[in-house]
């Protein structure tokens, strides 16, 4: 178990450095994102905190929360209705594609079994596109366009999402040889998407609508904003317990309460606050994964290197 004292030390030094990379990388006008991973990689190589590790939980219930709830909070659904066309075509049709490209390459030219090409196919195929959001705050670009790149990058999230826990249940169900095949598997993995994706947005739908109820006679920011923090985090665990889609409900929350929930519960003082509190845990989310990417990525070179007569 990490210490109190290691782990107060870890987040000063993270988050100093995370606030040095910001200020040259905006002077640069680089991605903050690619300052943060190549700063990780030093930090990693000296040694300097050997017990940080990227886990899977850290990523999926601490950082990813805070993320999707901050990206569709700045969603704007007038934008997002008049360019759904675009937006549908890179999220869905290109999605689907590289999924299916990416499934069939691993499956004929590197013998994967289905199941589990397509769950690596789940996993490789969305994009993300934090690093290119991020210059484009830094160089104040279109709205449109920035708000296309937002949403094509939610709902990519969510689709893929559903998709890695549909053939996450195939493998699993392979090793204890009960997995469907044929027809049977592709009407239960739709069956199940359906299930995970609809409910996730129904779930998201129900909880920012009645968030969103419940506040309009509260008038105090910082329970507001407050709010929004509990809401995001509370409404990603829930669904996760219910094997509902966690990450499509909370996209569903973000969107309700930036768009119904900001004019018709909110104050304009506690817009501008919610604002700030979701612009600086995006920063500090994002520059600490893209750090701890970096010194994770030191094991991979250690590792890379062991062989006689190569040292790093």
């Amino acid at each position: 178990m990490l210490a109190i004292p290691l782990l107060i030390r870890d987040l000063v030094l993270f988050l100093t450095i995370a606030l040095v990379t910001n200020l040259v990388t905006r002077k640069l006008a680089v991605p903050y994102t690619l300052g943060s991973v190549i700063i990780g990689l030093v930090v990693g190589i000296i040694g300097v905190t050997p017990e940080v590790r990227l886990t899977p939980d850290l990523v999926l219930f601490v950082f990813l929360p805070a993320l999707l709830f901050e990206g569709a909070w700045n969603v704007k659904c007038s934008l997002l209705r008049t360019n759904w066309k675009v937006i549908f075509f890179l999220a869905e049709s290109g999605l689907l594609l590289s999924f299916g490209t990416s499934a069939s390459f691993l499956h004929l030219f590197d013998h994967i079994d289905w199941s589990t090409a397509l769950l690596l196919a789940a996993i490789l195929s969305p994009t993300d596109p934090v690093a290119v959001l991020g210059l484009f705050r830094q160089l104040h670009v279109n709205e449109r366009l920035a708000n296309i790149i937002e949403s094509e990058n939610l709902l990519n999230d969510g689709v893929a999402g559903s998709l890695y826990q549909i053939f996450l249940t195939f493998v699993l169900l392979n090793l204890h040889s009960v997995a469907p095949t044929g027809w049977a598997a592709l009407g239960s993995g739709l069956g199940q998407f359906l299930m995970e994706a609809g409910g996730g947005l129904l779930f998201g739908f129900i909880s920012g609508l009645l968030i969103s109820q419940g506040l309009k006679r509260i008038d105090d920011p910082q329970i507001e904003t407050s709010a929004t923090l509990i809401a995001a985090y509370g409404v990603f665990w829930t669904a996760d317990a219910l094997h509902l889609s966690a990450i499509i409900a909370v996209i569903m929350l973000g969107l309700l309460r930036g768009n119904y929930g900001r004019n018709t519960a909110m104050t304009e003082q506690a817009k501008g606050d919610i604002d700030t509190f979701w612009n600086i845990i995006a920063f500090l989310a994002n520059a600490f994964i893209f750090m701890l990417i970096g010194v994770q990525f030191h094991s991979y070179i250690h590792t890379l290197f062991s062989t006689p007569g190569l040292t790093i």
